[in-house]
């Protein structure tokens, strides 16, 4: 497959792209981080990255099972082509650990576009372009095509659930009302994760490439109480913003209601196992190292 057939395949379903990773993502500015908003409250920092670890998985931050529904919003419409604004309802599920199912409603289909990640494995599809994505989660530094595609699907995780990304904190710093704590993996991709200070709650987190630009971000807004979850707290709105040039977008999801729920066996493999790709026109795997190749039959 040649670049200009994967520039052409990156266009057409740059839709697709955008709900793969994430209904999830993006708040302003293209090449300077925006900072996370707060309340100005004066808290006691933490003084160690183990301090502020703990704190963060104690504090209502333990990711349990639970479903939500809302809306996403895609927005493209600063791109010179293919540019558009897109709205549709959105249904996600996640299971402890590493198990997540999202589902958008398109034409009064409620499966029409599908994005899945379960262990070492994602994929994705939508039934209107008739094409389907599948690969390995782990290891994929960036998938062909730029923008959102640039996201490994184990980002989406960490947005979920922030212990994920600051798992292997090497430092923390204040800023202004926040904690502050980074990583760095082995291809050089800074994670940056902002926390609220006082209820000690994931803001924002950010992604930096190896040339110290930022590229990605997250922002976690107006948690609430999740139902059935006594003080467990999660986000009821999330804004993501990809800052590649030439691809830059905002996805937003807003979502009505976050419950906890008790999945049983028939639900969890209805769910997160990987669907087949039986009846889609286009099928393509994503490797490890980010080639889209497609698939012959």
């Amino acid at each position: 497959m040649n670049n200009h057939h994967l520039s052409n395949i990156a266009g057409k379903n740059v839709f697709v792209a955008a709900f793969v990773f994430g209904c999830l993502w993006f708040l302003a500015g293209c090449t300077e981080s925006q900072k996370p908003r707060s309340s100005q409250h004066l808290c006691p920092p933490k003084t160690s990255v183990s301090q502020s670890i703990t704190a963060l998985r104690a504090g209502n931050r333990s990711i349990f099972p639970l479903k939500a529904v809302g809306t996403c919003s895609v927005d493209f419409s600063g791109q010179s082509r293919d540019g558009f604004k897109q709205n549709f309802p959105v249904r996600i599920w996640y299971a402890p650990v590493g198990k997540l199912a999202m589902f958008g409603e398109v034409l009064f289909d409620p499966q029409a576009l599908c994005f899945g990640v379960s262990g070492e494995q994602f994929w994705s599809y939508s039934k209107h372009f008739d094409v389907y994505y599948h690969g390995q989660s782990n290891g994929i530094r960036k998938i062909a095509g730029g923008g959102l595609l640039d996201i490994r699907p184990q980002i989406l995780l960490q947005i979920l659930d922030p212990a994920r990304a600051i798992s292997r904190a090497e430092k923390l710093y204040r800023y202004g009302p926040f904690d502050v704590l980074t990583a760095k993996a082995q291809n050089g991709t800074t994670t940056k994760v902002f926390i609220e200070r006082c209820q000690y709650l994931v803001s924002r987190i950010e992604y930096i490439d190896f040339t110290g630009q930022l590229f990605f971000a997250a922002e976690m807004r107006d948690y609430k109480v999740v139902k059935g979850g006594r003080k467990y707290k999660f986000p009821s709105r999330i804004v993501v913003e990809s800052y590649k040039e030439n691809s830059a977008g905002r996805l937003e999801i807003n979502l009505n209601r976050t419950e906890l729920w008790q999945p049983n066996q028939a639900q969890l493999k209805s769910l997160f196992d990987k669907p087949k790709s039986k009846g889609f026109g286009n099928v393509y795997q994503v490797t490890q190292q980010g080639q889209v190749l497609r698939e012959t039959k």
